[in-house]
């Protein structure tokens, strides 16, 4: 019992020791993240946490044993003017509470996004119709295509289309709108070949439907599709929605950015309206 009790005892130690030096390192990312928002809306700065708010935000988080950032807590405030000491900082969040709550080791048997069509079957999801899998090519029912054909098979289709990785494509990373016309390829009103596809994505990428929004999302935002995301928490057997928000593009771009990024996120209360303030 004794021998199993240290073990124990030298594990934590190890978690906690490597969830520290997480914090440190991910603390000095979300540092740029929050001074990038900051540049980028200057109004923030106007806002001053009062010494009594400082404080409270110092104790508050003392006791789990960290010293926290403010200026997320500035910002916070500075958008919705309710004033809290218990606001999350990103950089607390990513690296004590969200892997408390969701086993990142499996994540990975899900992010595959050329699996969806297969793991969500009877979902509505955009149509696919062209995959590349590990560089083999693949059409919308994983039917094999010959590299060689893949030009002359997309010639077919006309229209907006979205080219994107189906593995980590978070942020928008590379993903490409393709338009079809008249049996010609192009990506920004470029002319392109598959070669110069494969240049962007050189493997494991999709080419889907363009989705027409709708309307009471397309009256706010007409030029991406966008986006709610909502966080769920399962505790003691029963799902209790956390925050939701509904994400935006902006500045006439298609995709429906992060927020640190240049979108615009709202948050939608429970009644399924949008917050006054995004």
């Amino acid at each position: 019992m004794k021998n199993s009790f240290s073990r124990q005892n030298l594990k934590q130690l190890y978690i906690n020791s490597r969830n520290r030096l997480k914090y440190w390192k991910l603390k000095s990312i979300k540092r740029k993240e929050i001074e990038k928002i900051f540049a980028n809306n200057p109004s923030l700065k106007d806002f001053k946490i009062n010494d009594n708010l400082r404080n409270n935000i110092k104790l508050f988080w003392k006791k789990h044993g960290l010293q926290v950032d403010t200026l997320w807590h500035k910002a916070y405030i500075g958008v919705n003017g309710i004033e809290d000491h218990r606001y999350i900082p990103e950089d607390v969040f990513y690296v004590f509470i969200e892997p408390r709550l969701n086993r990142k080791d499996l994540f990975r048997a899900y992010v595959d996004k050329n699996s969806y069509d297969n793991l969500f079957t009877g979902m509505r999801t955009p149509k696919t119709i062209l995959r590349n899998i590990n560089g083999k090519y693949y059409d919308g029912n994983y039917e094999w295509i010959e590299g060689s054909t893949v030009y002359d098979f997309l010639k077919k289709y006309q229209g907006d289309f979205i080219v994107k990785p189906s593995i980590d494509s978070s942020g928008g990373k590379n993903i490409r709108k393709l338009q079809i016309l008249s049996q010609k390829l192009f990506i920004d009103k470029q002319p392109v070949s598959i070669k110069d596809i494969e240049k962007i994505i050189p493997r494991d990428f999709l080419v889907q439907e363009f989705l027409e929004q709708h309307t009471v999302l397309k009256n706010i935002y007409p030029h991406s599709l966008n986006t709610m995301r909502v966080v769920t928490l399962r505790l003691h057997g029963t799902i209790h929605v956390l925050p939701a928000i509904a994400k935006f593009g902006s500045d006439g771009n298609y995709l429906d950015y992060n927020v640190n990024q240049g979108g615009v996120n709202c948050g939608i209360n429970n009644e399924g309206k949008l917050h006054k303030f995004a």
